[in-house]
């Protein structure tokens, strides 16, 4: 196996540690939700995106995407910057 191989078979096995960054915009992705009364159904539909995936990002679970930080500020009515405040 060559070492790129195994590099990637490795991360595939490595326990993914929650980033700071994910886990504070997962609270703001939250804190905005519940602001809205908003569920974790509705918010999907509004992002094109499934159920658990939201209930990841707000965990810290997943890192998300710039292009998912769009689509979420804008299914939230929030700005992007309100994520990272």
């Amino acid at each position: 196996m060559t070492d790129s191989a195994l590099l990637v078979r490795e991360r595939k096995t490595e326990k993914t540690v929650r980033q700071p960054i994910d886990v504070h915009i997962g609270r703001k992705i939250l804190q905005r939700r519940m602001e809205l009364g908003m569920c974790h159904k509705s918010l999907a539909q509004k992002m094109k995106s499934s159920e658990d995936t939201v209930k990841k990002y707000e965990s810290g679970d997943s890192h998300m995407t710039s292009n998912e930080v769009y689509n979420v500020s804008q299914a939230l009515k929030v700005s992007i910057g309100f994520l990272f405040s």
